[in-house]
């Protein structure tokens, strides 16, 4: 049986999951919830990286960023299970989602960034609910204020994506494929939290399971996975159709390590070397 405390002593967060704590190693109290963060690192990583290098508004630089602080939020609160650390994991998730949420509504609605005042506005809005969720939630401590709050934010992320298939020109085909991703990892999570108990003992009895299978089961950790690539599909998806209404569109490709990423079109890239581009990024 797993010791209830490892390296980082007794769980102090206000959510301990379906995995089995310490089992792996005792440095790591959830080993495969830990790991599978990866798949939200390593893309989140190269996106800013292929952003960076493109020069792409700043906005979208920062969208990348937030997934990868949410990625190494959540592999140091599954390590550890700190509240501290669940902290780390759960505010970037807040204010990550809230960047995209900038940059799909002033897309949509061009005018809330041609117009300073009203692109002021929309940024106070979101950094007041950003604020209010995070101060309820360090009062109250209560996970399902979080949950909603974060909810709240993805249904409307969802919402601006729809108007944007509708009425701007986009790759629909990335929208779909990052949509069921996301969703069928939001389900993964539901079944792991409502059937914990049914995991837990099949994993425990259930001898026909090779133990280099088990992971199969631990289904927050596929959150993780499908949930990240999903996040990181919809940024790219935003910031493909952002740019297909400029002179420099974007292109997809393919990288094995990662799947797609966003560059510059070979034309673009030759006239961006023939000399330094003096537009400034904007927020």
């Amino acid at each position: 049986m797993a010791p209830i405390d490892g390296y980082w002593g007794h769980p102090t967060s206000t959510i301990d999951w379906c995995e089995e704590n310490y089992v792996t190693t005792v440095y790591i109290a959830e080993f495969w919830n830990t790991i599978s963060n990866l798949a939200m690192i390593i893309p989140s990583i190269t996106g800013f990286y292929y952003a960076y290098r493109n020069n792409l508004h700043t906005r979208f630089m920062l969208c990348f960023m937030g997934i990868t602080f949410v990625g190494f939020g959540s592999w140091n609160f599954h390590m550890t299970l700190l509240y501290e650390m669940q902290l780390f994991d759960e505010i970037p998730m807040i204010w990550g989602s809230l960047m995209l949420v900038y940059c799909l509504m002033i897309h949509y609605y061009p005018v809330l960034q041609q117009n300073y005042y009203k692109n002021m506005m929309l940024k106070a809005i979101l950094v007041t609910y950003g604020v209010l969720s995070l101060l309820t939630y360090l009062y109250l401590k209560t996970p399902i204020l979080f949950q909603a709050s974060y909810v709240i934010l993805v249904t409307y992320m969802l919402y601006l994506t729809i108007l944007l298939l509708k009425y701007r020109p986009c790759n629909k085909t990335v929208f779909y494929v990052a949509t069921i991703i996301y969703y069928f990892g939001a389900f993964l999570w539901m079944i792991d939290n409502f059937y914990c108990n049914q995991l837990r003992l099949f994993r425990q009895t259930n001898s026909i399971l090779p133990f280099i299978l088990n992971p199969l089961t631990q289904l927050h950790a596929w959150w993780h996975l499908f949930a990240g690539y999903g996040s990181y599909l919809h940024i790219l998806f935003c910031t493909h159709s952002t740019y297909l209404a400029t002179d420099k569109p974007l292109v997809f490709k393919f990288i094995w390590y990662i799947g797609l990423v966003l560059d510059r079109c070979e034309s673009n890239q030759q006239t961006t070397n023939n000399g330094p581009s003096t537009k400034k990024k904007s927020t």
